[in-house]
């Protein structure tokens, strides 16, 4: 009678398989929450620099743009002002947010909105 202790080649090559197919579909669930979660860091960076973009209104009331108007708002500008933080990286593409980026301001109906790179 012979004992064997060890594992045949079809065995490991079930097990193989069966471990490339749960790392094939977890990869693709990492990936995607990964990208999801990604856009939602660049989606609260992009709200906060629009809460700063609002404070920089309260303490700047004469330069708000009067009705069916517009103001531009660098980043740069609110970094000078103390407003946002310097170096801040964009989740999306791994870069430095850059200075240049801009928001604007639009007072209509005396309401006013905050968007990113809106329509100044």
């Amino acid at each position: 009678m012979r004992n064997n202790k060890g594992f045949t080649l079809i065995e490991l090559l079930a097990v193989l398989t069966v471990l490339a197919i749960i790392l094939i579909l977890g990869t693709g669930t990492v990936i995607k929450i990964t990208k999801e979660n990604r856009q939602k860091l660049y989606d609260e960076q992009i709200n906060s620099y629009i809460d700063s973009i609002r404070m920089w209104g309260y303490d700047h009331i004469s330069e708000l743009p009067d009705e069916g108007e517009s103001l531009k708002i660098t980043l740069g500008e609110l970094i000078e002002g103390n407003y946002a933080k310097r170096g801040v990286k964009n989740p999306l593409t791994k870069e430095v947010f850059s200075t240049d980026l801009y928001f604007c301001i639009n007072n209509t109906n005396n309401k006013y909105t905050y968007e990113l790179e809106g329509e100044c």
